[in-house]
């Protein structure tokens, strides 16, 4: 909303050197218009709505897998909060800064690959590809040889018995 005012402000006072200029005088119709916008507006909208879809489908299958291998309610649900609260945000931590490592590449890749210059997109994908393990490599021994640490130095409040379901967490 912020970013539609802002838009709209510097649009009002600067509308006057915005000029468009027509290559042709093709006017496209309201159908064809609104059938564009649903056709690059559908992808995006299925992609987005899979998290939310996978976090549902993951929190009752692993509940219900944990009540299957013995656990009782309160404690399959105890401890899917500990993998969805503790050990994911950890994991997540690297994940996030490989992504944006990854995101970050992808519009240089594209433009080289516009320009027919397949040996630089191909160092640069190698680049990103080698930024990525060297966040990812450090992060996992991390996890496996330090989790508890970790964990107890970021969420304090943690008991040592729920402690040590996060370290095996981690570990897996």
């Amino acid at each position: 909303l912020i970013s539609l005012l802002y838009i709209g402000l510097v649009y009002a006072r600067k509308k006057k050197s915005f000029s468009v200029k027509s290559i042709d005088t093709f006017t496209p119709s309201t159908k064809t218009v609104a059938c564009e916008i649903l056709r690059l507006v559908c992808p995006m909208t299925l992609a987005s709505s899979f998290l939310p879809i996978i976090l549902v489908v993951d929190s009752v299958l692993l509940v219900n897998l944990l009540q299957s291998s013995g656990l009782s309610t309160a404690e399959a649900t105890a401890d899917y909060g500990l993998y969805s609260g503790v050990a994911s945000t950890i994991i997540n931590m690297p994940v996030v800064v490989a992504t944006a490592v990854a995101t970050a590449i992808v519009p240089v890749i594209c433009a080289l690959l516009a320009k027919k210059d397949f040996a630089t997109a191909s160092e640069k994908i190698n680049s990103a590809l080698d930024s990525v393990l060297i966040i990812s490599i450090p992060a996992f021994l991390g996890f496996l040889f330090f989790g508890g640490e970790i964990a107890r130095f970021l969420f304090p409040t943690v008991t040592s018995g729920d402690n040590e379901s996060v370290v095996n967490m981690l570990m897996f």
